[in-house]
């Protein structure tokens, strides 16, 4: 479990170390977004507080792959098992 604060403008940066692509859900008031990351990679997330899931937006080399898990996860439950990033709002 990775936990962030995010600053007063709602911003916040994380970095993992990774050796292959991972699956991670980011956890925030409550709300589930899946994350794709793939070693070597920077992903830039964006979202409104509320919803979170519907409004996220992505940058980077995976985007198209975060783009994909966002629509299917707004149509499935399917972020019971993957792993966590948490961030604690301020």
């Amino acid at each position: 479990v990775y936990e962030v604060v995010p600053d007063k403008y709602g911003n916040f940066s994380l970095s993992i170390p990774l050796t292959q692509a991972m699956l991670f859900r980011c956890v925030y008031n409550e709300q589930f977004l899946p994350v794709f990351l793939q070693a070597g990679d920077t992903l830039t997330v964006k979202f409104d507080s509320y919803p979170m899931l519907k409004t996220a937006r992505y940058r980077g080399k995976v985007a198209d792959e975060n783009r994909f898990l966002q629509s299917f996860a707004c149509s499935t439950r399917f972020l019971r098992y993957v792993s966590r990033i948490s961030t604690k709002p301020t």
